[in-house]
């Protein structure tokens, strides 16, 4: 019997955690934050109590009250009773956005975490960089332990400094297929606003299901998301989730657009021009860089943004320009 369980995702943006179940086998179809919700009880200035954090959340249904899938270090401190017997056999992401990857900081280390290298690539510059100290999307940092001093002379807290260890992160091909279980996953490229963003096709014992979170047509690379549309098609879908962030909107700009218009404001100007756009998108950061090629100018950049375009190219993503380009400049 095949299921699905959603706790999170369903008339509000983003925040998905959809929990399929298949035979002998459990996947999340993400395990992402929900901005407004977690914006209802905390702010920058006021983050969850690490000390009794899974409490917390699970009492404020932001994480799913499910025993044997949270931190083995986080449940001990907090004296919760947690087992593996029940835990989950993944944890399928779609692509790099809080809303979708933000509470994974939460699940046990021994957890696959099926991604893109794209993906990878962000979530380490989430944990390497990120604010806020619940930022452990590929590795963790073991907390509430107390380990003998380099001296021998007694104890100490735990810390970075001690080493971190690794989350079970699996990276996924685009349209290879590959198991889960008793699943069968093939993963699509679909555009987006930031790199590695994933649509799947799912094989279940009681038929297929499309699975995608945001996905776009009016970006560099809407090839692949019509693509995506066509090989979902071809999966005989039983069922179909997907993001409706703008899904009634009947009209968009595109990226060409965008680089176009800037390019137009820029041109025999003086002086410094200023623009703002999301670290992680890379689309818009290339829109800029070719718009300060065009006219003979540099693009400032700031060091995580630096930090990411170095992650993407060792992941080898070759699309985007490296620090070392002229035309670059870091701040």
């Amino acid at each position: 019997m095949t299921s699905l369980t959603f706790y999170g995702g369903v008339k509000e943006i983003g925040g998905n955690k959809i929990l399929l179940e298949d035979r002998d086998t459990k996947i999340f179809l993400d395990f992402g934050m929900n901005f407004t919700q977690h914006a209802n009880y905390f702010t920058e200035y006021m983050p969850p109590r690490k000390c009794t954090c899974i409490r917390d959340l699970i009492k404020l249904k932001l994480l799913p009250d499910i025993k044997g899938i949270y931190r083995e270090d986080y449940c001990k401190h907090m004296k919760l009773k947690d087992t593996k017997d029940n835990s989950i056999d993944g944890v399928l992401v779609s692509h790099a956005h809080i809303d979708h990857i933000g509470y994974i900081h939460f699940l046990r280390k021994d957890i696959p975490i099926h991604v893109s290298k794209e993906t990878k690539a962000i979530m380490e510059l989430f944990t390497q960089t990120g604010a806020g100290g619940f930022n452990e999307y590929t590795q963790i940092n073991p907390s509430f332990q107390l380990i003998p001093k380099k001296n021998g002379d007694g104890l100490k807290r735990r810390d970075a400094r001690d080493g971190f260890e690794e989350r079970d992160v699996r990276v996924f091909t685009f349209e290879k297929k590959f198991r889960i279980g008793d699943l069968e996953v093939v993963p699509y490229r679909v555009d987006h606003s930031l790199p590695g963003a994933a649509g799947f096709v799912i094989y279940t014992s009681e038929g297929s299901l499309v699975y995608t979170g945001d996905l776009r047509f009016h970006g560099r690379h809407k090839g692949w998301s019509y693509n995506f549309v066509q090989k979902a098609a071809e999966g005989k879908p039983e069922i179909m989730l997907s993001e409706g962030t703008r899904i009634r909107e009947t009209g968009t700009k595109t990226e060409e657009y965008v680089q176009e218009q800037s390019a137009k404001e820029i041109k025999n100007k003086k002086g410094l021009a200023i623009v703002n756009f999301p670290i992680r998108d890379t689309d818009r950061l290339l829109t800029f860089y070719n718009t300060a090629l065009s006219n003979n100018r540099k693009l400032i950049i700031e060091v995580r943004q630096a930090i990411l375009l170095d992650f993407l190219h060792n992941a080898g993503v070759q699309e985007l320009p490296k620090t070392d380009d002229r035309t670059i400049k870091i701040f």
